[in-house]
């Protein structure tokens, strides 16, 4: 029991979990982690098999998990451990203890609270979700830019351009429009200083003359707007079709 023992000074000061069990799971020493996790002093929890405090679905699969240790030496994964309130994750790290003749006695365990973090990638799984569903279902066309550039665009935007998304990724936005403004700028230009303005963190609002990828063109609104994704700069932009609006007032 060296081994143990020289764990015993550093076993308080360290966050993560740290215990050891024997050949049928009981505890036989834990640090003050383990205590603060199970909220039960250390005199509580040794003697008690590790599978009192393992999730039901995982109980049955401590056998296997055990007979693994001892014949690699070691294993790593998570297990899934209820507390008093709810389900809580634990990433373990699992090695083999033997004596000084080579003979297992038991097991080391060092495990880490991960719940906030898994609650987090929950989270963004869920807001993923969410902006991806409104992203396909909304009405207007949605275009996602890098630098001046479309990298994605949603099925309204297909729609609203007669095209497909190889016709519309890797394109500069001024790609579907006519050569010129109504106002007479060049297209190129103008687009080019109202992309500049959004990268900078300045939204623009605008109004637009489009055209589709058969050369029709068409009365649009657009939004611009930047969002910073994982260190990239990305502009959002929102195409409105207003041309039967344009054609109503017209008639």
């Amino acid at each position: 029991m060296t081994e143990i023992d020289s764990y015993k000074e550093l076993w308080d000061e360290i966050p993560d979990f740290i215990y050891f069990h024997d050949l049928t799971g009981k505890f036989i020493q834990v640090n003050a982690a383990v205590e603060r996790f199970f909220k039960y002093k250390k005199e509580k929890l040794l003697g008690h098999r590790i599978t009192e405090f393992i999730h039901p679905d995982y109980q049955d699969r401590f056998d296997d998990y055990l007979s693994e240790v001892l014949l690699k030496g070691e294993s790593a994964g998570p297990l899934i451990i209820m507390d008093k309130t709810a389900k809580t994750y634990i990433l373990e790290y699992h090695s083999k203890l033997v004596n000084r003749r080579g003979k297992p006695f038991g097991v080391r365990g060092i495990a880490r609270d991960v719940s906030a973090r898994k609650r987090l990638e929950r989270t963004l799984q869920e807001r993923e979700t969410l902006y991806r569903t409104l992203f396909e279902n909304a009405k207007d066309a949605i275009f996602l830019m890098e630098e001046e550039f479309f990298i994605d665009c949603n099925p309204r935007a297909l729609e609203m351009f007669g095209c497909g998304k190889e016709d519309i990724v890797n394109k500069p936005p001024y790609f579907f429009s006519p050569e010129f403004q109504p106002d007479g700028r060049l297209s190129r230009e103008k687009a080019g200083k109202k992309i500049r303005a959004a990268f900078r963190g300045h939204p623009q609002h605008f109004e637009w003359l489009h055209a589709r990828l058969d050369g029709t063109p068409f009365d649009t609104i657009v939004n611009l707007y930047r969002i910073d994704v994982e260190k990239k700069k990305i502009i959002v932009a929102m195409v409105h079709d207003i041309s039967p609006h344009k054609e109503a007032m017209k008639a």
